[in-house]
């Protein structure tokens, strides 16, 4: 019985058993191979699982866990692999954190200039190269190798610790990479540009610590409290300026672009992380309405749920350290009160400018989990892992 908890496939063709057969054996010899898959709508790389917003708690979704997406539900299970595949040949995902892979999507530049830093560089295989040079290491492509319809490559690599998607702030320019949060598309997988196919087959090799060194995320760093100035506000008048700014940062969220999605997700979750440690907003009601927010991205564009996570909880940590509030009743206020407007009133736009700065400093430290992904990216923008990218083989990803 085929798994009633999908979303269908947009796209409708004919197509033969054999098709779908080969596509099974796709998925099944990745398995074998030990990875986790899951389906990809035919001819594309997005899952063709309900995102959150949409899911009923139904099926998968029935259980204590409520939601499962593609990372949960990404299995070796050969029945469930047979269901899945038994009427279309959806093509194949391989969800890289419960699969122990970190994988490296090296893009053409497409006659692109690249950046100073990689002056010359044609696409990311020539930056991988400038890379290693610069370590003193040889250039590891001594491992599983899969090329991309679109000209790209794979390098796929065995990988036990927590490393996260990025995409553009990660190892360098046209470089990509996947890890927990993060999917690539499988080997034997068919996009209208071609197939994703092996260049070099066999077992991916350890992930060199050069590499994880400088995909490691920076340690957290100390910000201090910056006092924000009060704002009055009294009754029905607060409940509505509050809801105001619930939807204001919702439809930033909304609105966001691919390539600004994580932007958007974290200036909304710092300015109300502001609120909720001015006690304004309870902590509950800005995580619900960001999360809420967020789930029109999910999937897109290799946008995953995990790095959307983790930039809400970022932001509203950082934007809780930097509190804002707003008094209640006028009435009330102290003489201290009214002495700390006088003097918070010089400072607001130094204040502004400040968190405009911090908000920057968080992006360019959360680099390694930004979006995009995405699978071609499997990923952000997942996979952004992050834009959520790839693999092929008649037989699966074997050895």
């Amino acid at each position: 019985m085929s798994d009633p908890h999908t979303t269908g496939d947009p796209v409708e063709r004919q197509t033969s058993p054999a098709t779908r057969h080969e596509m099974r054996e796709v998925a099944l010899g990745a398995a074998r191979a030990g990875y986790h898959v899951f389906p990809l709508q035919i001819d594309g790389k997005k899952p063709i699982f309900h995102a959150k917003r949409t899911c009923k708690r139904t099926g998968p979704c029935s259980g204590p866990e409520g939601h499962l997406g593609w990372e949960q539900r990404a299995t070796t299970d050969s029945d469930q692999i047979r269901r899945w595949w038994s009427t279309k040949p959806y093509n194949v995902g391989i969800a890289c954190g419960p699969s122990k892979l970190l994988v490296i999507d090296l893009d053409e530049g497409h006659g692109a200039p690249a950046p100073e830093e990689f002056e010359g560089a044609r696409n990311g295989r020539d930056v991988l190269q400038m890379l290693a040079r610069r370590a003193g290491e040889p250039m590891p492509d001594q491992t599983l190798t899969v090329s991309t319809p679109t000209g790209g490559g794979h390098l796929y690599f065995r990988n036990d610790s927590a490393l996260r998607n990025s995409s553009q702030t990660g190892l360098g320019w046209k470089i990509d990479t996947r890890g927990e949060g993060g999917y690539i598309v499988a080997p034997g997988s068919v996009r209208p540009e071609g197939r994703y196919q092996f260049e070099r087959p066999g077992p991916p090799a350890e992930l060199p610590t050069w590499i994880s060194s400088l995909l490691a995320p920076p340690p957290e760093p100390e910000i201090a409290r910056v006092p924000r100035p009060r704002l009055e506000l009294t009754g029905n008048r607060q409940e509505r300026y509050v809801r105001s700014i619930l939807e204001g940062e919702a439809q930033r969220i909304e609105e966001a672009q691919p390539g600004g999605r994580h932007h958007a997700v974290l200036t909304a979750a710092l300015k109300l992380g502001n609120y909720v440690g001015g006690n304004v907003i309870s902590a509950e009601e800005a995580s619900a309405t960001l999360r809420a927010a967020v789930q029109t991205h999910i999937g897109v564009d290799d946008f995953t749920e995990s790095e959307a996570e983790q930039t809400i909880s970022d932001g509203l940590a950082y934007g809780a350290r930097r509190p804002r509030y707003a008094n209640r009743e006028r009435a009330g206020r102290t003489a201290a009160d009214q002495e700390g407007d006088q003097h918070a009133r010089p400072t607001a736009a130094a204040v502004t400018r400040a968190g405009r700065g911090l908000a920057r400093d968080i992006e360019r430290l959360r680099g390694a989990r930004t979006d995009r992904p995405t699978p071609e990216s499997g990923h952000h923008r997942d996979g952004r892992p992050g834009r959520e990218r790839h693999h092929e083989h008649r037989h699966g990803v074997g050895h």
